[in-house]
């Protein structure tokens, strides 16, 4: 369903989710947006409702931080491969 939210929504690029090996409580979410615009835009009109659909599985409140790409050559990994 999270998904189905952020592929709606303009500018969405990609989500990457990576889970820790040892501790499986401990989540890393990665989204990618066209434009810091669009990312910005998500967050004041749909992150709430993500939130509210994740809250059951998490232990604590998500922080959400900004980065800029500056390379990347994420479509060479595969899913259930150690990075």
């Amino acid at each position: 369903k999270v998904l189905g939210i952020l592929k709606a929504q303009p500018g969405f690029v990609d989500e990457v989710v990576l889970i820790n090996d040892v501790e499986a409580d401990h989540v890393l979410a990665i989204s990618f947006w066209k434009t810091r615009h669009d990312a910005d835009k998500y967050a004041r009109e749909h992150y709430a409702e993500v939130n509210e659909l994740i809250k059951h599985t998490v232990h604590s409140t998500p922080k959400v931080h900004t980065c800029a790409v500056e390379t990347s050559t994420m479509h060479n990994v595969a899913r259930g491969k150690a990075a």
